[in-house]
């Protein structure tokens, strides 16, 4: 899969276990690493661990979830 480089938005998320937010990537905007939670676009689910503050992870996305997020500051990114 080919990712673009050029973030055209960035929005802070609001971890929810039902809400489904679509995003192609995520950023850790904390000062320390956390955890942040997602399910991918499949419905599979994955605990991104230990993020770095300031981290960029691309991946398409369809949920920011709530179970699992430790990261209060995680921003949906949309690429161009």
């Amino acid at each position: 899969m080919v990712y673009r480089e050029t973030i055209v938005k960035a929005v802070e998320v609001t971890t929810s276990d039902s809400a489904d937010n679509y995003f192609d990537g995520i950023r850790h905007a904390e000062t320390s690493a956390k955890n942040i939670a997602v399910q991918f676009l499949d419905g599979t689910s994955f605990t991104f661990t230990a993020i770095p503050a300031g981290a960029t992870i691309k991946c398409k996305i369809k949920k920011v979830l709530a179970t699992g997020t430790t990261s209060t500051r995680v921003e949906g990114l949309i690429f161009e």
